[in-house]
């Protein structure tokens, strides 16, 4: 999902903007429509050093491209959300 915000940003969430993850400006959608498909076929925790070793990676992450940008990207957030769910994902998945 984009969202072109008010000032013509287009962004891949409607509250990213304020966090620097401005795609171009809508007059740009041809240049950037490629960008766009690339970071929603790429998962986030593939790109990350800790979560990419991580057995249950895939299911903390949210499907939201900027979620996931604004937890895995802080360390202190990242690192609470394994605190929280890595165990229990690891029980439901493996177990």
């Amino acid at each position: 999902m984009i969202s072109i915000t008010a000032s013509g940003a287009v962004t891949l969430s409607a509250s990213t903007e304020d966090n620097n993850i401005v795609l171009g400006n809508y007059n740009d959608l041809d240049k950037i429509s490629k960008s766009i498909n690339h970071i929603q076929q790429t998962c986030i925790v593939d790109k990350i050093s800790p979560c990419k070793f991580c057995d249950v990676c895939y299911f903390c992450s949210s499907k939201c491209y900027s979620t996931n940008i604004n937890i895995f990207t802080n360390p202190y957030l990242r690192k609470q959300i394994c605190i929280k769910y890595r165990e229990k994902l690891q029980k439901y998945v493996w177990e």
